[in-house]
Formats: C-alpha cells, sequence, structure tokens
C-alpha cells in the first residue's frame, strides 16, 4: 500500500520509523503524521530548493467540436409508449 508522504525537518530530538532523528535532520512522514509533528511544534515541513527544468510548453492540437444538427432526435425512456400525434380527419 502506498502512502502519501511529506518532507519534515525535525525541530526537535524525536524518534520516527525507527530512526532517531536529531534537529535539522530531513526525513519522509505520512501526512496524519506530518500534521501532528507540525501541530505540535516538532518537525516542519522541509522546503527544498527543487531546481526543475524549464520546459517550453507545447500548443496541442484541438479539434473543432462536431457541429449538432439543429433538430435533434428527441430520447425516451424504455418502456414509454410513443406520444401519439393527433390527425384530423380528412
Amino acid at each position: 500500500m502506498l502512502y502519501l508522504t511529506r518532507q519534515m525537518v525535525a525541530l526537535k530530538p524525536l524518534t520516527y520509523g525507527g530512526q532517531e532523528l536529531r534537529p535539522g535532520d530531513v526525513f519522509a512522514a505520512t501526512e496524519v503524521d506530518a500534521g501532528y509533528f507540525a501541530k505540535h511544534k516538532r518537525a516542519a515541513n522541509h522546503e527544498a530548493e527543487i531546481q526543475a527544468p524549464m520546459i517550453e510548453p507545447v500548443a496541442e492540437s484541438v479539434a473543432p467540436e462536431p457541429k449538432l444538427p439543429d433538430n435533434p432526435p428527441t430520447r425516451r425512456r424504455p418502456g414509454r409508449p410513443r406520444k401519439v400525434e393527433a390527425q384530423t380527419p380528412e
């Protein structure tokens, strides 16, 4: 099973996942545990500078939407009888 994790930095000495962590150590915590650590000021979010390469946006080819007919067919639920038009005798 995969868990969402958040990178945290320890603010106080603590044990997490069987590891002894000292202030300044970076570790991965689950979302629930990260919320607990942040609430009790035992750890904070790790804000590492990530150097992502600049990627030029690619223009997507968009197909034109198909034109709908002016008089679309009426859909009825199954089991309902068709509507009968009243005919006038000639």
